[in-house]
């Protein structure tokens, strides 16, 4: 997926204010800089978490509820291979207590055969609001009411013709009542923590990517930043960026490609530190976090309306004995 964002520029505060929209890209990630996709309105997918346990027991249910904007929906659990991304809940590890099953939903999906992007693959999704329940088991030393078990939802969120790019939930389970029937889930207590996902990351195996467009609000004539950090894992780097590919076999530098800007003039983009050089190594690189910026300066006489930023961070990351494919992020 490719994310478009957009300066939009209001009258009675002279102003552009960054919102942003998704639209098809394939073979590349994401990178969403923050913004619109229907977050100024509130998030998209709110994750709110409980458990509880049997009077004089160890035993107990632990439930995740994930509440989802309308026209918007996730996947299920079961979602089958080869289309959108399966919903996964993580659980940080925690000697308090132990996951005894699998999680299962309140309701099951609703289940259709795609005709457009994933002909022919069935898809399993969830809309509205969707509880997920598994039996746990509490340690002999563990007090409920001081037990608090922490997790994420990973979900791809999306509604007709348009998807965003998996993102983790956060959320923190606390004790509730007491399980009054076999089977029933636990509810979320009202003070129950509810987590927004983070937008403004694109994490893979071995590399993190950042952005995000600075300042929040621009006036005509004034400055936008846009802002892209790199993070490589441990024991890979990523190449320098470069005003050119490479023909030539082996590792392949950075590109950086606006393919749309609307007018806006942009200058180089311009890397926080040096990158390191090594004999052994083709082209200079970076082994930790870099940060590239591109400074574009809107135009002073411009008007009223949507305004697009759109393009492409094609890179490759190696370690010291092998090299993924090249490969590129939309933002």
């Amino acid at each position: 997926m490719r994310q478009l964002c957009r300066i939009i520029l209001r009258p009675a505060m002279l102003g552009f204010l960054l919102a942003c929209q998704t639209a098809a890209l394939a073979q590349v990630g994401q990178l969403d800089l923050g913004g619109g996709t229907g977050a100024e309105n509130g998030p998209l997918v709110t994750v709110s978490a409980a458990f509880a346990v049997e009077k004089g027991g160890r035993k107990g249910q632990l439930s995740v509820t994930a509440s989802i904007a309308d026209e918007w929906h996730i996947y299920s659990v079961t979602q089958p291979a080869g289309g959108p991304v399966r919903t996964k809940i993580k659980l940080d590890a925690n000697p308090g207590f132990k996951v005894a099953g699998d999680f299962t939903p309140s309701s099951p999906p609703k289940a259709h055969v795609d005709d457009l992007a994933f002909k022919g693959l069935t898809l399993e999704e969830h809309a509205g609001s969707v509880t997920w329940t598994a039996p746990i088991e509490l340690a002999a030393d563990a007090d409920p009411a001081k037990l608090k078990i922490a997790g994420k939802l990973f979900a791809q969120t999306c509604r007709a013709g348009q998807c965003l790019f998996p993102q983790d939930f956060p959320f923190v389970a606390k004790f509730g009542p007491a399980i009054a029937e076999k089977g029933r889930p636990a509810a979320a207590p009202a003070d129950a923590e509810r987590s927004p996902g983070q937008a403004g990351t694109f994490e893979l195996d071995a590399i993190t990517f950042r952005g995000h467009l600075s300042p929040k609000v621009a006036v005509p004539g004034g400055k936008v930043s846009l802002v892209i950090t790199a993070e490589p894992a441990s024991g890979w780097h990523i190449y320098e960026l470069s005003d050119k590919t490479s023909a030539a076999t082996g590792a392949k530098p950075t590109l950086l490609v606006l393919t749309e800007t609307s007018g806006l003039k942009n200058g180089p983009a311009v890397a926080s530190q040096e990158p390191l050089r090594d004999p052994q190594n083709t082209r200079p690189f970076y082994d930790e976090a870099v940060t590239w910026t591109v400074e574009m300066t809107v135009p002073k006489g411009a008007k009223p309306g949507a305004i697009k930023i759109a393009g492409l961070l094609g890179y490759q990351i190696c370690t010291t004995k092998s090299c993924k494919n090249p490969s590129a992020v939309g933002f």
